[in-house]
């Protein structure tokens, strides 16, 4: 059987916009009647009317038939189809086809001047995605000139003006970069307002979070002077998503004995369900993120245990400051011999490391720590707050059920925590027992 990876069927979507809606579509509940006999595929997807659309494709080529309305191939219907062949082909099962996609499949083998102008077709397919590229960057410069110019409106209006500012003041600006092809940077306006109606002493993080606004303008603006890795490491900052296959081609692996050390879900703030796991390398003490997303509320497709072992290979997103990541592969570990400890580190060190890795990539949002030594105490105003007895490691928006739980685990005696930190604000995943194993707070 034909072997197909997702930058290969990215390469055929004829715009973005159908690339996404094949990746929605590309789960299993979507499909019936799933087969292939070895040169094509076929299915049955699920679509807003009475009757499911009946999907093939001849994988040599390829060659596409769907029995939508849409006229110009390949279809969503064709691309999810093959998406979800590239991923899982033991869903299809190996069937011979019923006589019409027999015959349509037959019709569709390749010949010499179909072979030619698939090649020529593949480089066309090329360059039109490198051209939607240098089209996406110029929406992307153009909403960030009309970002800069509104926040120096703003700052010009007086920063004591922004509390009164409507809802709708940061959204419609927000909007602007959904439609200028930077959606991380409408998401951060919208958490950005949010702090502004959630902290009582709120002028210096928004001042702080407008700054980091203005330094991504400029930082754009001057990007032809960043080194590559940090060039892609701000693209995908402002919101560029790199599919897995080009993340594994790119090259930055690690191999280790991989520890769950920390698992984070919640929403966004439009809404979409996601999943952090944090993997701390028991070797190479590395930290790695898996980032997952749930769409429709379908579940995720692998399960991490906090405190399991995976033995395998990472690919990380981005090489300015190696920290999301995807699996090359991996198995579960059977390792009984191995302790599954996390070093950590005091709150200097972790300072230290921060910086570092601040230094390496300007644009991080988040990094994971296990800060070692902290004490869980109440303050006056009836908080919890973390301190090593010399310097108290803010925290926000942690639930009464946490802090309870934090004073209940350390008892008063020091405690070892997992967690994310943003800059200014401490987020507590995970406690680590005596022999430094992870926990769950709950």
């Amino acid at each position: 059987m034909m072997q197909w990876t997702e930058e290969q069927i990215n390469a055929l979507a004829p715009n973005d916009s159908t690339e996404r809606r094949a990746r929605q579509l590309a789960i299993p509940s979507k499909w019936q009647q799933l087969g292939t006999n070895g040169t094509g595929i076929w299915g049955r997807c699920t679509g807003s009317g009475n009757q499911p659309y009946q999907v093939q494709i001849a994988l040599q080529g390829p060659r596409f038939k769907c029995s939508c309305p849409v006229r110009k191939l390949p279809c969503k219907h064709s691309l999810a189809l093959l998406y979800l062949y590239a991923k899982n082909p033991a869903l299809f099962e190996v069937v011979p086809p019923d006589n019409s996609i027999a015959q349509w499949l037959d019709k569709s083998k390749p010949t010499t001047t179909t072979i030619a102008q698939d090649t020529e077709a593949a480089a066309k397919a090329a360059k039109a995605k490198e051209r939607r590229w240098q089209q996406r960057l110029t929406l992307m410069e153009n909403g960030l000139n009309e970002l800069e110019q509104w926040l120096r409106d703003l700052v010009r209006q007086g920063i004591a003006n922004t509390e009164a500012t409507q809802k709708s003041f940061w959204d419609q600006v927000a909007a602007k970069m959904v439609d200028a092809k930077l959606p991380s940077v409408g998401t951060y306006l919208k958490e950005t307002h949010r702090t502004l109606q959630t902290e009582q002493d709120w002028a210096e993080p928004v001042m702080m979070r407008l700054g980091v606004l203005y330094s991504w303008v400029l930082a754009f603006r001057q990007r032809d002077q960043l080194s590559n890795d940090l060039k892609q490491a701000l693209y995908t900052r402002l919101g560029r998503t790199t599919q897995k296959s080009q993340v594994i081609a790119a090259g930055h692996h690690m191999t280790d004995v991989w520890l769950v050390a920390a698992i984070w879900e919640d929403e966004d703030l439009e809404g979409r369900a996601f999943r952090k796991v944090w993997l701390w390398g028991t070797k190479t003490q590395q930290w790695a993120l898996l980032l997952d997303f749930s769409f429709g509320g379908v579940a995720y497709e692998q399960s991490y245990p906090l405190g399991s072992l995976w033995q395998g290979t990472l690919a990380f997103y981005d090489n300015a400051h190696r920290q999301r990541a995807t699996w090359v592969q991996q198995k579960p570990a059977q390792l009984p011999h191995l302790v599954p400890s996390i070093a950590t580190v005091d709150l200097a060190e972790h300072l230290d490391q921060y910086a570092e890795a601040r230094q390496n990539n300007p644009w991080l949002s988040t990094v994971a720590t296990a800060i070692g030594n902290l004490r869980a105490q109440l303050n006056v105003q009836k908080q919890l707050v973390l301190t090593d007895g010399t310097a108290i490691l803010p925290c926000q928006g942690l639930s009464e059920a946490l802090q309870w739980s934090l004073l209940s685990i350390s008892g008063g005696g020091p405690i070892s925590l997992v967690g994310e930190w943003n800059g200014q604000y401490f987020l507590p995943l995970s406690w680590l027992d005596e022999l430094g194993c992870p926990q769950a707070l709950y």
